[in-house]
């Protein structure tokens, strides 16, 4: 698999703005595969529309062509996503890139950061293959985004190539079941600073006992606003979405943690 030959230039405003996964303070709202209630998933008009919602993260799945661009998709298939078949890890973009997944191809990963690099924002970064994780984290450094991301996965084997490559990047470990003390342990062998479940497995005690193990919690996909509210209140610091009327149901309550104020637009 190639390098990439060109990428496309960091925002001039990207070291500028001084958001951090390791600074945040209260709950993080992240937009899950963009604006995804009212847009294709992981496209960029998604993450365009969850940008002008007010989001405070954008949430993504990434992939790796066979020519090596790094493209935001989540299933390893474009057949339910897109108009087109096959495996990503078989193709070369400039073939994927003919395909329409809802407004426009397949994102890449380098567009989006050189998109949105420059404003207040977080990323919250799934890796679906661990031969993501490395070109992942060269376009990261590249964009100057490392603060700003949280690399997320439910395979080890993914955070601890993470760990290994760049140990300053945030990490959280993904779980599909409750939350138990043995994940808060792995978690933080691989320099995790978050587990993040299924919001059905979270309760007051779990995330307490979470916390209590030097660990921040985060749950998907919570498009509930009462039970986003009820897991704020017990001290969740990351909802993740795919609903505008999450996001303000939370910022009714909370600021926004990544700086500025921002308003919550409606649709």
């Amino acid at each position: 698999m190639r390098r990439p030959a060109s990428l496309k230039p960091p925002s001039p405003l990207a070291a500028a703005v001084k958001v951090s996964w390791r600074d945040v303070r209260g709950p993080v709202v992240a937009a899950h595969r963009g604006l995804s209630a009212e847009h294709p998933e992981n496209t960029s008009r998604s993450f365009q529309a969850a940008v002008e919602a007010g989001f405070d993260s954008l949430e993504l799945d990434l992939r790796v062509t066979h020519d090596g661009e790094v493209v935001a998709l989540h299933d390893p298939s474009l057949n339910r996503t897109t108009d087109g078949a096959g495996r990503v890890a078989d193709m070369a973009y400039d073939e994927l890139r003919a395909y329409d997944a809802g407004g426009g191809p397949v994102p890449r990963f380098d567009d989006l950061l050189s998109r949105h690099g420059g404003r207040a924002l977080l990323w919250n970064m799934e890796t679906k293959v661990l031969g993501a994780v490395a070109p992942a984290i060269r376009l990261l450094e590249h964009h100057r985004l490392v603060p700003k991301v949280l690399h997320m996965s439910f395979q080890p084997g993914q955070l601890a190539r993470s760990q290994d490559l760049l140990p300053e990047l945030a990490r959280g470990l993904l779980l599909a079941h409750p939350p138990k003390a043995d994940d808060f342990q792995r978690a933080r062998r691989l320099g995790c600073d978050w587990v993040v479940g299924e919001h059905g497995t979270w309760d007051h005690a779990r995330i307490r006992r979470a916390h209590d193990a030097g660990l921040r919690a985060g749950a998907y996909t919570v498009n509930d606003p009462a039970r986003a509210l009820q897991l704020v209140e017990w001290g969740l610091e990351c909802v993740i979405t795919d609903r505008r009327d999450v996001l303000a149901a939370v910022r009714s309550q909370t600021r926004s943690p990544v700086g500025a104020e921002v308003e919550v637009r409606p649709a």
